[in-house]
């Protein structure tokens, strides 16, 4: 795996009760990040919820919350 320089950043952010929205381009790497800090986070006692707006059904609830 190719070591991300932003991860220990975006560790950090996990600390704020925000919400955390990583944008970028196609197939840089944004779903594994994400997975990394999801896993990060669960083992710190953290809930989480992973939402991939390119699935149809997930982005119809989105618009409904």
């Amino acid at each position: 795996m190719i070591k991300r320089n932003i991860l220990s950043k975006l560790q950090q952010e996990l600390t704020q009760p925000e919400i955390l929205i990583l944008l970028g381009p196609r197939q840089v790497g944004k779903t594994t990040l994400l997975r990394i800090l999801e896993d990060y986070a669960k083992q710190r006692g953290h809930k989480t919820i992973f939402l991939d707006l390119e699935q149809p059904q997930v982005y119809a609830i989105s618009k409904q919350i």
